[in-house]
């Protein structure tokens, strides 16, 4: 009985797998329109220590993040991706990044199944999940520079249809420069950001 059941589950998966196996198999595209979303939330702890006790600080923040890209397929396997990127945190201005990525995807054969990997660079007016920063002296809309680094999988629904997952790894850089008196000071500072990333492409 046991195993009955399982050959019946077995064969349900298979034949709902079939169409989009054979849905993927065609896959030859040249475009590509894609939107994921991520959300979550970061927390901070200020401690202070001294002879006297401790003190300690926290606080939370929930952030939401959408990206919207267009990719341009040099090859099945290779494709250019500008990306647009805004962000919201509690709290603070909206934030949005503009970044060149590639992207080396491979279909496995006879599976809907399609992973990838994304490259790219890119800069923005502030940082995702940090916000806008508050030391510059002006309001520059891309002095934060951005390293994306993904990997992931897109799952097809149709030919023209897949669900795209990805885990994302971003570095955030931002160089402030102030001048007093005949001293020059330079502050350097960087962000690690990793985020899962959920959405849908379309390829024309």
């Amino acid at each position: 009985m046991r195993s009955s059941v399982v050959l019946a589950c077995a064969i349900l998966v298979l034949a709902a797998a079939a169409p989009a196996q054979r849905r993927a198999a065609a896959f030859k595209p040249s475009t590509e329109l894609s939107f994921s979303l991520a959300a979550g939330q970061t927390r901070s702890v200020y401690r202070v220590e001294s002879d006297g006790g401790a003190s300690q600080y926290e606080s939370s923040q929930a952030y939401g993040i959408l990206a919207m890209r267009s990719g341009f397929f040099f090859a099945p396997w290779l494709s250019f991706e500008p990306e647009f990127l805004v962000s919201a945190r509690d709290g603070a201005l909206p934030v949005h990044a503009l970044s060149a990525n590639f992207s080396f995807m491979y279909l496995i054969p006879r599976t809907p199944v399609a992973p990838f990997i994304l490259l790219g660079y890119g800069a923005g007016n502030g940082v995702p999940h940090a916000g806008r920063l508050s030391d510059r002296a002006t309001n520059e809309p891309w002095d934060v520079r951005l390293a994306n680094a993904g990997i992931g999988a897109k799952f097809f629904i149709t030919s023209s249809g897949a669900i795209r997952v990805e885990y994302r790894f971003q570095m955030a850089t931002h160089e402030h420069t102030t001048r007093e008196s005949e001293y020059t000071y330079t502050t350097k500072q960087t962000w690690y950001n990793n985020d899962l990333f959920v959405g849908v492409a379309v390829f024309l």
